[in-house]
């Protein structure tokens, strides 16, 4: 069994396939009892050998019917990584931190779609996965209820993210890995994440590569956050930071639940804050200003992202055509009959229900990962984006390429219980795995996804707008939706939570 001797103290992982796995390495202390809604504490050396064969707790959140078994076994003792490591020696291969998804409600390291292995084996690169504080755990904005000392509350789950990265810093040279090569990489929340650590000064020089799938530069308003604490608080029955600290792990759980249902927005609920302090200003904001990190990045998402939710219930990802053109006269004005237009030639085959879906997947995550791809590629002519755009048989074709489908190919984790629903045995999937993976990881490995498998990819201005589009056929296009892009552009987004809250949550 691999043995290594870390800052904190010995970790005993065990050997699989020819890699070097540890589960449930503890990266901070926990965040219990006095430390609820506090920043993550440096965890203390031990004498003891961690024994490191099991994943580790997930964080307390809402039970979720799409992965179950990531919340079998919850508890606010869940600050743990883990780690798939091609030799414990002095390599030092490139790194890649994965951080997860989840709407920062849901989600854990635990995950069969997000197993590190292949990564490991086929890249030669030690691969992490995080847990870190999601839901009110770690996303309750308390500065104006509790004080000085809850000025980041709010952005708890981003300084858990931090905490893990400064271990990876501090100790994965033990492990075969290089900690000035470290990518992180991360989907929907944790793309989200990923863009708001770019923004925040204590990350900084923790990374030194990004890749944000289905997820960009998206924050909420102090005022926002404060106004959801305030729910939250009602909720809960709490007229302080002490009543909440009183309250059981399944009471604040129960108490997130019946926020969220009770919010107009729930789908901005929880997430990154503008807080002036952990996170000083809006995150596309200092990327556009040039204040962010500049480091070369890698996005994009997928062709029909609103149809993950289908899974749960077509209602919740429709709108009546009616109300569908009040929210787009609110956003772009005397715009809204040309977008619509412009998505109806691009599927003349579609009804209002599919455009609305379409729309819906613009506002939510395509706009923003363009407006981020824009600003960052002005500052950083290392940006290279992508389109996920293979079909999914699965519900008689009615997914078509829905969010987070590209997870299970990044990995090569298509056997897992995720890829099995959502990919349903189509066609090419090995080989489209082969080259996402592959670009993914001569990305980490140097900062440029171009590799034998694919044609030329070249890097994302706003002159070409050259994108990777991902299918059986893999092809670079230019300005891809261009007729859809140019409809949206000038319409005011700074990144400051959806411009509308009719996203849904993927806990249902």
């Amino acid at each position: 069994m691999p043995i290594v001797d870390t800052k904190h103290g010995k970790i005993e992982g065990s050997s699989e396939d020819g890699l070097s796995v540890f589960r449930g390495i503890p990266y901070a202390m926990p965040p219990t009892g006095s430390r609820r809604f506090l920043p993550p504490q440096e965890l203390e050396s031990s004498i003891n050998t961690c024994q490191a064969r099991e994943f580790g707790s997930a964080a307390p959140q809402i039970r979720s019917k799409l992965a179950p078994e990531i919340t079998e076994n919850m508890s606010e003792d869940c600050l743990s990584l883990n780690v798939w490591s091609p030799g414990c020696d002095d390599q030092q291969r490139p790194v890649m931190v994965w951080i997860h998804g989840g709407s920062f409600l849901v989600g854990a390291s635990k995950n069969g779609v997000s197993d590190g292995a292949q990564i490991a084996q086929r890249g030669d690169i030690v691969v992490v996965s995080i847990n870190y504080r999601v839901g009110a755990f770690g996303f309750l904005h308390l500065a104006d209820i509790a004080g000085a000392d809850y000025v980041s509350s709010g952005n708890i789950g981003l300084l858990d993210q931090i905490a893990a990265l400064k271990w990876v810093k501090d100790n994965i040279n033990h492990f075969g890995g290089n900690p000035d090569n470290v990518t992180v990489f991360g989907c929907s929340a944790g793309g989200i994440s990923i863009s708001a650590l770019m923004a925040m000064p204590a990350a900084h020089g923790l990374f030194h590569r990004a890749i944000t799938q289905s997820g960009a530069s998206l924050a909420r308003s102090a005022a926002s956050a404060s106004t959801a604490a305030d729910l939250f608080m009602n909720q809960a029955g709490a007229t302080n930071v002490e009543d909440l600290r009183a309250m059981s792990m399944e009471q604040m759980i129960d108490a997130q639940a019946s926020s969220l249902a009770s919010s107009p927005k729930p789908d901005v609920f929880f997430g990154p804050v503008v807080d002036g302090t952990a996170l000083p200003e809006a995150p596309l904001h200092a990327i556009a200003e040039g204040r962010a990190m500049k480091i070369p990045l890698l996005t994009g998402t997928t062709l029909d992202e609103m149809r993950f939710w289908l899974l749960h219930s077509s209602e919740v990802v429709t709108i009546a055509p009616d109300k569908l053109m009040h929210v787009l006269t609110r956003l772009t004005g005397d715009r809204a009959d040309s977008l619509l237009a412009a998505h109806k030639a691009h599927r003349p085959d579609a009804d209002d229900s599919d455009i609305s879906v379409a729309i819906l997947g613009d506002i939510s995550f395509t706009l923003p990962a363009t407006r981020m791809m824009e600003a960052h590629s002005s500052q950083q002519p290392d940006s290279w984006m992508y389109l996920f755009a293979w079909p999914s048989p699965a519900v008689g074709g009615s997914l078509g390429t829905p969010h987070a489908i590209e997870q299970p190919f990044v990995f090569g984790t298509l056997d897992s219980p995720f890829a099995k629903v959502f990919l349903a045995g189509g066609e090419g999937l090995e080989s489209l795995s082969t080259r996402v993976q592959d670009a993914w990881i001569a990305f980490a490995t140097a900062g440029d996804p171009n590799h034998p498998g694919l044609p030329h990819w070249p890097a994302y201005n706003a002159d070409s707008r050259s994108v990777m589009r991902f299918d059986t056929e893999c092809t670079t296009l230019s300005d891809p939706l261009g007729d859809i892009r140019r409809q949206w552009d000038g319409v005011p987004f700074d990144g400051i939570s959806p411009p509308v809250g009719i996203r849904p949550s993927p806990h249902a």
